[in-house]
């Protein structure tokens, strides 16, 4: 009973160091009776490593039309994209400067090192649809005509 009271939400500062007490002698207690078996110490070495496999599989015929009608979408763009640089001409000084490197090896350190210069496509221009409406009474603020978000 103690412990449980301690652990509950709100608890008194005098509760939970009782409820920490009484579960470190608990604990204590249940050490002396208790025996610990451990996976390595019995069967460490009659176990197998892990095996694992991945099995492609064709869809269906229904989860092909869905497939086919999220990509279709016109808002799915925006999340395929998303991560990506914006092409809108914000990130134009980045890629000058990125192309002015000569080795691949300046260019891949100089995007590592500023990669956090560039903008995103999903915090730029093609962001999360904005509802036009959204200043008037009722209106969400991301439009009800977006399919995906």
């Amino acid at each position: 009973r103690t412990i449980s009271l301690g652990r509950q939400k709100g608890a008194d500062p005098s509760a939970i160091a009782r409820s920490r007490d009484a579960s470190k002698g608990l604990r204590m207690s249940l050490r002396k009776i208790m025996i610990e078996r451990k996976k390595e110490d019995v069967l460490g070495d009659h176990l197998p490593g892990k095996n694992e496999q991945v099995i492609f599989c064709s869809l269906s015929k229904l989860q092909k039309e869905v497939y086919q009608q999220i990509v279709e979408l016109p808002d799915f763009d925006n999340v395929k994209r998303g991560s990506a640089p914006c092409d809108c001409g914000i990130n134009q000084n980045f890629f000058r400067k990125l192309s002015r490197l000569s080795s691949k090896a300046e260019r891949l350190e100089f995007y590592r090192t500023n990669k956090d210069q560039v903008v995103k496509q999903s915090k730029c221009c093609k962001s999360i649809p904005i509802n036009p409406r959204r200043e008037e009474d009722g209106e969400p603020v991301i439009d009800p005509d977006a399919v995906i978000w």
